[in-house]
Order: C-alpha cells, then structure tokens, then sequence
C-alpha cells in the first residue's frame, strides 16, 4: 500500500498561531489599559487586536495556496476561491448599508 504523502501546510499552521496569538495579546493589553484608565491606548490596543483577528484567516488562505500549488493545484486554486468570496462578503458588508 502506497503511503500518502501529506501537503505541506506548515506556513498557514505558522500564520493561524501567530495571527491568534498576537489578537489575544492586543485584547489583553487592551482589556490592561482600560482598568489603568488609559481609554485612548486601550481602545487601540483592542482595534488592532480586531483587525488581526479578521486578517488572519485571509492570510491563511494566501499562504495555503502558495503552499499547495504545487502538490494539490485544486485545492490551492479553492483556498484563492474562498479568498474571494471573503473579499466580496467584506465589501459588501462595508459598502451596502
């Protein structure tokens, strides 16, 4: 029996854990200032903790199909798709009020 040779998905592991790392950082640093009284360097702290977290799963996606190209094309051209329909759903979300 031939083994299956796994997709090297080791970026887009990187990416997920430093993505939600970094968002979890932000918020505690956030959640931090606002108790010290600082509203102005909590509320940054917490926004940039939001983007990160809204990012980080698009970047995923960059770098899943950068991944995969070579060993699974249909899959890399489905994570771009996705991609996609995130970026019309983004678009849509800010633009159609």
């Amino acid at each position: 029996m031939s083994e299956r040779k796994r997709a090297p998905v080791g970026g887009t592991s990187r990416v997920l854990l430093v993505g939600t790392m970094l968002s979890a950082v932000a918020f505690v640093v956030g959640l931090g200032l606002t108790f010290l009284g600082v509203a102005g360097g909590a509320s940054i702290a917490s926004g940039l903790g939001i983007v990160v977290l809204l990012v980080t799963p698009a970047v995923a996606l960059v770098v899943s199909a950068v991944e995969l190209r070579a060993s699974q094309p249909q899959a890399a051209k489905l994570a771009v798709a996705v991609l996609g329909v995130l970026v019309v759903a983004v678009g849509v979300a800010l633009f159609a009020h």
